[in-house]
């Protein structure tokens, strides 16, 4: 599938923007999409969010701040925010606010990652500089894999929606920096 975004700036499009997107964190009954929960909701998000962050949108515009306490809308429209209708956080207000503190407030595009033994199937992997200088790896897998990576010696490995983190080291023996990596958005940061 082709992006559209370039040939949009080809023809002089100025401002692109991406609009009222994002998942719900309903309990059914099912319309339209699965059911994911909120820690579900979360996920995606951040998923969705580094994936976008590839393309040349000049907005992201996420839908939407607090679930809606509205009897007009279906109980799917209802629980889009990153706040309940409470204004109590959900799991996603947490991710995402973990995430942009992670990434910072700009991100330039990286080196590609290199794996060793190949870029593995169903490995999604997102390469970026930040504008300290630090590198910043986007990752995660269909299945839980672990892969190493050659030209990394340390780093810290974040686990955005758990809110985790730990200093990582390659081992003595030169391979690299080795890593697992799950279904769930990991960010690696290094120097």
């Amino acid at each position: 599938q082709t992006c559209a975004l370039p040939i949009l700036r080809a023809y002089g499009v100025k401002q692109i923007w991406a609009t009222e997107w994002g998942w719900s964190s309903y309990d059914g009954p099912v319309e339209e999409q699965p059911l994911v929960g909120e820690d579900g909701q979360a996920g995606y998000t951040l998923k969705r969010l580094a994936l976008m962050a590839t393309q040349d949108f000049d907005r992201v515009f996420l839908f939407t701040l607090a679930d809606l306490d509205d009897s007009r809308v279906g109980p799917r429209d209802r629980r889009y925010g990153l706040l309940r209708a409470n204004g109590q956080p959900k799991p996603v207000y947490h991710a995402l606010q973990r995430f942009l503190t992670i990434c910072g407030p700009r991100l330039e595009p990286g080196a590609a990652m290199r794996v060793q033994g190949g870029m593995p199937a169903g490995l999604v992997s997102i390469s970026w500089k930040r504008p300290d200088g630090k590198q910043v790896w986007m990752a995660w897998a269909h299945e839980a894999m672990t892969v190493t990576l050659p030209s990394v010696k340390s780093g810290v490995w974040h686990q955005p929606m758990r809110g985790t983190q730990r200093d990582v080291a390659a081992s003595s023996d030169g391979q690299g920096l080795t890593l697992d990596v799950g279904t769930d958005l990991q960010l690696l940061v290094w120097s």
